[in-house]
């Protein structure tokens, strides 16, 4: 399972386009069609673009790596990059949207106007980025953590199983039962008390062979 889940990223940006599409024809009086709706659907996808390049390249490689200097430097380009090919775009394939001026002063506010959009992206990514990075590292802690609980099981039980292997049982219970007859005439409750201890030691030698605890 991923970090962040996919369906939180379809969420968001289906957020963001009923947003945009609220706004532009709302505010600009922009007519309901299929050409609007496209042009909505494309520049949200230079979002799109500008985010999962940003979430998924540039902040793994270099805001995880502390180099802030590529980061601004890579951050800048891929911006500038994105802002070009959209523009470019839009004075080729979608004349009607932008008009028909071709000018260098057209194609230069355009661009501020793409870079500017796409730059309100970014914290949305660091948001992204440093939340799967949180998720991805509490992830990683539990997972440690159950496994030197496991090993630690593992070592109790071997070390058990050590333990049962160095007691000779005819030995020990031989043993127990000479203390249990000396005492008897001596005391009465030691006696029961020695008796019960053997009972406890063959429930641990001869049958309590998952290492569980007496109780």
């Amino acid at each position: 399972m991923k970090a962040i889940q996919t369906k939180y990223h379809v969420y968001y940006w289906i957020f963001d386009l009923l947003f945009h599409g609220f706004i532009h024809f709302t505010n600009f009086g922009t007519k309901v069609n299929l050409i609007s709706i496209g042009l909505i659907t494309y520049n949200i996808s230079l979002k799109m673009m500008a985010f999962y390049f940003t979430l998924k390249v540039i902040f793994p490689n270099l805001l995880d790596k502390q180099k802030p200097f590529l980061l601004t430097i890579a951050l800048i380009s891929s911006l500038f990059f994105i802002a070009n090919f959209g523009v470019l775009i839009d004075f080729t394939l979608l004349p009607h949207a932008e008009g028909d001026s071709t000018d260098s002063t057209q194609w230069s506010i355009d661009i501020m106007i793409r870079v500017w959009e796409l730059v309100l992206i970014i914290p949305t990514a660091f948001v992204y980025w440093y939340a799967e990075k949180t998720i991805i590292q509490q992830r990683k802690q539990q997972e440690i953590q159950k496994q030197t609980n496991e090993l630690k099981k593992i070592v109790l039980q071997s070390e058990l199983s050590s333990l049962k292997n160095q007691i000779n049982p005819d030995l020990l219970f031989s043993t127990l039962s000479f203390f249990h007859q000396q005492a008897q005439p001596l005391s009465p409750n030691l006696s029961r008390a020695i008796t019960l201890l053997s009972n406890i030691m063959q429930y641990v030698v001869y049958h309590n062979e998952k290492g569980g605890k007496i109780s």
